[in-house]
This record gives structure tokens, C-alpha cells and sequence, in this order.
């Protein structure tokens, strides 16, 4: 056990985990794998940044409630916590952007509204692109300020700098050294989607799974390992490759229109984990789901909530908001889509992991609320009964 003093706060760690305390209690506490490849690594902060914070998040709790951050409710907890960013040099935007908000509320969503919001103002300290939306609908699509007309479309290169380079606020970096814990995320996911089908009495024997976004395939190693048949559509040739070279998968390589044109198959179990976000046109990509679908089949889509508490205490630093993510999903708009395509939502939760440090079990409530920074949903054709 290593001891460490920093201002008022004590940090003591060890080769599992890792806790902040003040005063004898706890501020935050986490294992030492989700210190680095969680929360460090979505608040693109170094190790010592992230222990400046959390104590900078020490420091303010007895200022405004004149007691420490381990006697907060958790509604407390996120004030101290958002109170915590504005003066966190890292979170700290020194300037505005010069565009009016009327000229930034002028473009029109796939709900078919006009922007009449602004969501954020910016991503991280950049203040060219903008989430903008319609508050009716809980929705936000990304514009750049400069021409906030003409909405935008991915032309995000997903080639070997996307997934293994260094490029700030884009891609992954490192892609592949993820791969272990990736993996690993991926057969609890699997072991989810195998619950789900249970309940509904989906029979999984000899049925195929489609993924979409395969990536790298981490997600369809779980599902081999699991028994089932799979495919995958990616758009990066070079993630296709390394796919192949990797677990000897075949891709196709392409959006999910171009491999409607030249497959009949049908599959059980659809899945779109991080992608829905990514496409222009996310009706047209549930409408091709639509179609692949067998009549007993499930699509199981994961997408950033808009409505996140993660956002809420972050704001324009909230991890989720990238240059390639297009659109912005809450609970509500995300339903409607589906319904428009011809699917009905099944099942929707949220789930949280980034902020699990400071509100262990608490971390559950905003979950239960939708208010997690992640959306899964489990949805079927709307011509078809799926009894439980």
C-alpha cells in the first residue's frame, strides 16, 4: 500500500485499487484498471491531472455545503461535481464563439424540426462545432459554426490513424492494445443479448448475428466463443484487416445499404454498438436493419445518451461529444426513430461506469432515470408479437 498527501487529501493505493480520502473519508475509490482505461482515458486527463481534480472536487464540496464530499446525496454530489469543472484548468473555455445563436439555430434534424437549441457550445475548447436540436424531441446534431446551415456528414476517415493514432478529440488511439479488456466488455455484452433472447424465448440454435460496425471484431470474438454464426459490415478497410489478421474473420466492407444490394441473408440478432451516432442518415441505417432481419429477430443498438447525468455535470467535455458523432440521442428521440422505420422498442436502459469513484452504488439511481451516459435498447420489426 503506497501513501501519498496532497493538499488535504490523502491518496492510498495499491496494485488493485486506488482511494482519495479526506479527513478519514472517502472521496473517491476505483480499481486501478478502470483508474486508467476508463476514467483517465475518457477525461483525457494524465494521472496526476485526475488526482488534481478530484481533489480540487474535495476542496469544493465543504465550500458550498460546509461538509465533506462523502456526506453529499448524490444530487449534491453532481452541484459539487459540475461546480468542480468551472474552475478545473482542463474544463476551462477562455473564449466564445463569435457566431450568434440565431445564426447557429438554422438547420433541421432527421425529426424533421428546426434547431431551437443549443445543447453544448462547443466540444472540449473548440467552439467551431456546436450540438444543436430540438428540445421537443430531446435530440442534438452536430454543426459547424461557421456554415451552421448545411448539416453535416461523416467524412471522418476510418482508416489506421482513426483507431491507432494520436489525433485529439478523434478516434480511438491504440485501438488494438485495447484489445484484452475489450474483449472482455463484449462478452458480458453477449452474455446479455443471450439473456435477453432467453426471456424472450428467441431460439439462438444454428441462428446467425449480424454486426454492424464490426471494427476490429471484438464484439464478434464473444460471439464466436459463445457458439454463434456471425458476420460484420465495416466501412474502414484497414479495420477489416486487421479483423482478419487478427481472428481470421472475413468483413464486408461497406455501409449496411451497399450490403442490402448484394445479400438476402436474415439474421436473428443485429447488433450496432457506437454507430448509430456516426451516419448522416440514421433512419436509412435502421430501415436497412429493418430489412435484415428475421421475423422472430432482435436489433440490439448502443448509442451516447444525450441526456447523460455525465453531461450534465461536463457539459461541452462530456466524452461523447466527438467531431464523428453526427447525432445525439435521448430515450425519447431514439424510440421515435425506430418507430418511424417500422421497429418497436422492446427494452431501453441506460448504464455508467465513468463516475462510479464517487457514487458507488448511486451510480444505479441515474442509470434507472435514463440518465446514463450509455442507451441500450432491444428492439424487433413492429409486424411481429415477441412473447416473453
Amino acid at each position: 500500500m503506497v501513501e501519498t498527501k496532497n493538499l488535504s487529501c490523502l491518496w492510498f493505493e495499491n496494485d488493485n485499487s486506488l482511494e482519495c480520502q479526506q479527513n478519514g473519508s472517502t472521496v473517491f475509490k476505483d480499481t486501478q484498471e478502470h483508474w486508467k482505461d476508463g476514467f483517465c482515458r475518457l477525461l483525457k486527463l494524465s494521472n496526476e491531472e485526475a488526482k488534481q481534480w478530484i481533489e480540487g472536487v474535495a476542496l469544493t464540496s465543504p465550500q458550498i455545503f460546509n461538509k465533506s464530499f462523502s456526506k453529499l446525496n448524490k444530487n449534491d454530489k453532481v452541484l459539487v461535481l459540475k461546480k468542480s469543472i468551472e474552475s478545473f484548468p482542463k474544463f476551462v473555455v477562455s473564449t466564445s464563439s463569435p457566431v450568434s445563436n440565431a445564426e447557429l439555430l438554422s438547420s433541421i434534424g432527421v425529426c424533421g424540426h428546426k434547431s431551437n437549441t443549443i445543447w453544448e457550445s462547443g466540444i472540449g475548447k473548440d467552439n467551431d462545432f456546436v450540438v444543436v436540436g430540438c428540445k421537443e424531441c430531446e435530440y442534438g446534431w452536430l454543426i459547424n459554426a461557421n456554415n451552421p446551415k448545411t448539416s453535416l456528414n461523416d467524412t471522418t476517415l476510418y482508416n489506421e490513424t482513426y483507431f491507432e493514432g494520436k489525433e485529439k478529440d478523434v478516434g480511438y488511439g491504440s485501438y488494438l492494445s485495447q484489445k484484452d479488456w475489450r474483449i472482455e466488455k463484449s462478452h458480458r455484452l453477449t452474455r446479455q443479448i443471450q439473456g435477453i433472447c432467453s426471456y424472450l424465448n428467441i431460439n439462438l440454435l444454428d441462428k446467425k448475428v449480424l454486426d454492424i460496425g464490426s471494427s476490429y471484431g471484438f464484439t464478434r470474438k464473444a460471439f464466436d466463443e459463445a457458439g454463434f454464426k456471425h458476420d460484420g459490415i465495416e466501412l474502414s478497410k484497414y479495420a477489416a484487416e486487421i479483423c482478419e489478421k487478427e481472428f481470421g474473420f472475413k468483413t464486408f466492407v461497406g455501409t449496411a445499404n451497399d450490403f442490402e444490394k448484394v445479400s438476402n441473408d436474415k439474421y436473428t440478432i443485429v447488433t450496432m454498438f457506437d454507430i448509430l451516432e456516426h451516419v448522416s442518415n440514421p433512419l436509412a441505417l435502421l430501415g436497412s436493419v429493418k430489412n435484415f432481419l428475421n421475423p422472430d429477430g432482435i436489433c440490439v443498438i448502443r448509442t451516447p445518451n444525450l441526456m447523460a447525468i455525465e453531461r450534465e455535470i461536463f457539459g461541452r467535455f462530456y466524452h461523447s461529444l466527438k467531431y464523428e458523432h453526427l447525432h445525439y440521442f435521448s430515450p425519447k428521440v431514439l424510440i421515435s426513430l425506430l418507430e418511424a422505420s417500422g421497429l418497436q422498442t422492446l427494452f431501453l436502459a441506460s448504464e455508467s461506469h465513468l463516475l462510479k469513484g464517487f457514487f458507488e452504488g448511486d451510480l444505479n439511481y441515474f442509470s434507472r432515470l435514463l440518465k446514463g451516459s450509455d442507451l441500450f435498447l432491444v428492439a424487433c420489426n413492429k409486424s411481429v408479437v415477441l412473447k416473453a
